[in-house]
């Protein structure tokens, strides 16, 4: 368990620091930041083994279930990830309290995520489809870290 907290902390300090060439300054800033800073992995999906490792929650998509977003152009979506397509309403056309009502039913009952690489999947149950921005336009899964991690 300990070799997969070091595998973490160093995906994160090559994230931000393999890319350029690092000084004994960065390099401690960096450390110091490591104390500092609680990091924990972002909404990319669903990790297996690994959710209470790089996370202090299971996983599970919150977009459109107790989070949405009002976008620049007034578009209401589930999440600032979610492309256009799945925009649910107008904060300058629709009310936002009807939106959030009515409109997010496919956020909600993910049972339509069910095909593909999640029919079967016997993770199913934690992972419930992954997260709607790593979905395409119809639905389908694009990413599947657990798969990507496990299966391969």
């Amino acid at each position: 368990m300990e070799r997969r907290k070091n595998d973490f902390r160093n995906v994160l300090y090559g994230f931000y620091v393999e890319d350029r060439s690092v000084t004994g300054h960065e390099k401690n800033a960096v450390e110091t930041q490591e104390e500092e800073i609680k990091a924990s992995y972002g909404c990319e999906g669903f990790l297996g083994p690994y959710e209470y490792e790089v996370r202090d929650y299971q996983y599970f998509c919150q977009a459109g279930i107790n989070v949405a977003s009002i976008l620049h152009d007034g578009s209401i979506s589930g999440c600032l990830s979610i492309r256009s397509e799945l925009n649910q309403g107008n904060i300058y056309k629709d009310s936002f309290m009807d939106v959030w009502n009515n409109r997010f039913q496919k956020y909600r009952d993910r049972s339509w995520m069910k095909k593909g690489p999640c029919e079967n999947c016997e993770v199913w149950r934690w992972c419930e489809g992954n997260g709607m921005h790593l979905r395409d336009n119809d639905g389908n899964l694009l990413l599947c870290n657990y798969n990507k991690m496990y299966k391969q």
